[in-house]
């Protein structure tokens, strides 16, 4: 008689069938998968599956919380042999002892080098981890080849998108210190009116450009970086850097750098950061929630450009406090921008006191500007707008934080209610899309009837006159829209569009997206902006367009 098929040669959606079936728990499976190799595409498959690893190859999530074990969903990523690669890759790196975050970084660092690519990788640190206080050069010198190396492999696996937030424990190693004089290269009006005139764009584009070497960061002709003291055991003399690997030197494919830790763009972890702007084909560098001030930035807008003169896109949001100087001088450096996005960046308070004391700053000529995002405390009266320092400028949006922007617009001296008479007054040949971001409050039609209210005081030949130029509305929600409590809600919401005759197109975004908040702002356009959209090009929620079925009255 011959022998049948055994257990183990089952097909393997048969196996994985009878494991569902009998309810395995995720430990046994993770412990069936290392009996036999046979078992572990079909264990290790449900076990990642388990822990919303559905498709390894498109998706990973991994967190990493305390003490590492031995079947946690990084461990059965490194066992599934079967995945070579992934699209995404998210690690989040829980608070943990210095010694704990070492082994980490190497486990991850472990499976990433075993894949043959990795697309996008987002790195997350608790932005509240405290900072290491009593370590020793020896510490600092395993958090920095650790960090290096998994940056490093992470690159050489043809990483496109590099996303890394927190990380603040090391943030303290250097201590930063300016000398005072002024940089020779320091850009200037004069430089800037320079460059405009010589050479023509035809000329720059037939010259060969110069190699870019990465700055070294610890020292330059306005600063110095210096070694912290933590303790009898530091050698304040002693240079500690990450440097970036030969191998991804070569490799890196990097097009957008997403910088939200303060690590990165400070020493030991500043040099490699620069090597990799210099040495990678960046389009897009994305600074956020680093929060530095005064001589930090003072550095940085030196550095930066010095390591990618030719970057296109930059965003900027929620990075500490810029004085006039130190931002124009950044936004002066990169001549090749075409789209810029400065968000919740603190002026100092000297900004405001008048305008003559600003006199002699003169806003950046950017001559390849297409969309530039501002806040609306950025548009200063020394800040024009005008055909020669924006020549091809398409998108203008100005961003309102707090929700009132309407109150400070009534004010015939708002700089921004100056800038869009100007706009409007330009007529259809413009050739400039504007839109207003704004803050909007949950409770929309109270909100509404009050902006409503306080606009209706101005003279409705005077409203319509300097915002036509308005196309576009941005509504940011902090949470679930409540509009159903109003009685007659769509004649005041209709009446508030109303108020934008050149309007296009409408978006409502939320900061939460859960479903819930998402499912209350498409109910909020379907039953109070029928009549709205009909004069509408777009509307979306949450960047999805929405469809509506309009009724022809």
């Amino acid at each position: 008689m011959a022998n049948g098929p055994t257990f183990i040669s089952l097909p393997n959606e048969l196996l994985e069938d009878i494991f569902r079936r009998a309810q395995t728990p995720s430990s046994s499976l993770f412990a069936l998968a290392n009996t036999c190799a046979r078992l572990q595409f079909s264990c290790l498959s449900l076990y990642l599956q388990d822990f919303g690893q559905i498709d390894p190859e498109e998706s990973c999530t991994v967190i990493m919380e305390g003490e590492p074990r031995d079947d946690d969903v990084l461990a059965a990523l490194s066992l599934s042999t079967f995945i070579t690669k992934t699209k995404h890759f998210s690690c989040r790196f829980q608070g943990s002892s210095l010694h704990i975050l070492l082994h980490n970084f190497s486990r991850v660092e472990r499976l990433l080098h075993r894949f043959s690519s990795v697309g996008a990788v987002t790195l997350d640190f608790n932005a509240q981890d405290k900072t290491y206080m009593d370590i020793t050069d020896r510490d600092i010198l395993a958090w920095t080849d650790s960090i290096g190396q998994l940056l490093n492999t992470i690159l050489e696996r043809d990483c496109t998108s590099l996303e890394v937030n927190g990380l603040t424990q090391m943030t303290h190693v250097y201590q930063d210190a300016l000398r005072m004089f002024r940089p020779q290269s320091s850009p200037s009006l004069l430089s800037t009116l320079k460059s405009y005139f010589s050479p023509s764009d035809q000329e720059r584009q037939t010259q060969t450009p110069p190699p870019n070497p990465p700055p070294y960061v610890l020292s330059g002709p306005t600063w110095k970086y210096e070694r912290n003291r933590f303790g009898s055991t530091t050698k304040t003399q002693t240079p500690i850097l990450a440097h970036l690997s030969p191998a991804a030197q070569i490799k890196s494919h990097l097009t957008h750098f997403t910088i939200g830790s303060k690590s990165l763009l400070c020493p030991p972890l500043l040099q490699w950061t620069c090597s990799v702007l210099a040495s990678s084909p960046i389009s897009t560098l994305t600074i956020r929630d680093v929060n530095f001030f005064g001589a930090t930035w003072s550095i940085l807008t030196i550095l930066l450009p010095q390591s990618i003169p030719t970057l296109k896109r930059l965003e900027l949001s929620n990075i500490g406090s810029f004085s006039h100087d130190q931002i124009t001088r950044l936004m002066d450096s990169f001549p090749d921008l075409e789209y810029l996005s400065a968000e919740r960046l603190e002026l100092p308070w000297y900004t405001g006191l008048t305008s003559h004391t600003m006199q002699s700053i003169a806003f950046p000529t950017f001559r390849h500007l297409v969309e530039l995002r501002v806040p609306e405390h950025w548009i200063l009266p020394c800040f024009e707008f005008t055909p020669e320092s924006l020549p091809v400028l398409k998108v203008l949006t100005i961003v309102f934080y707090d929700g009132e922007g309407w109150r400070r617009l009534e004010d015939q001296h708002s700089p921004v209610r100056k800038l869009f008479v100007d706009l409007s007054g330009r007529g259809q040949g413009l050739g400039v899309t504007v839109n207003m971001d704004i803050l909007a409050n949950t409770d929309i039609i109270r909100w509404m009837q009050m902006q409503r209210y306080q606009r209706s005081r101005l003279e409705e030949d005077e409203a319509e006159r300097w915002i036509h130029c308005v196309s576009g509305l941005y509504l940011m929600f902090k949470g679930r829209v409540q509009f159903a409590h109003v009685l007659n809600a769509k004649p005041i919401v209709e009446a508030w569009f109303g108020q934008f005759p050149g309007l296009k197109r409408v978006s409502l975004r939320s900061q939460d997206k859960e479903a819930a908040t998402v499912k209350s702002m498409e109910e909020f356009c379907r039953y109070t902006m029928p009549s709205v959209v009909k004069r509408l090009d777009c509307l979306e929620v949450n960047g999805k367009e929405l469809t509506m079925e309009v009724s022809e009255e």
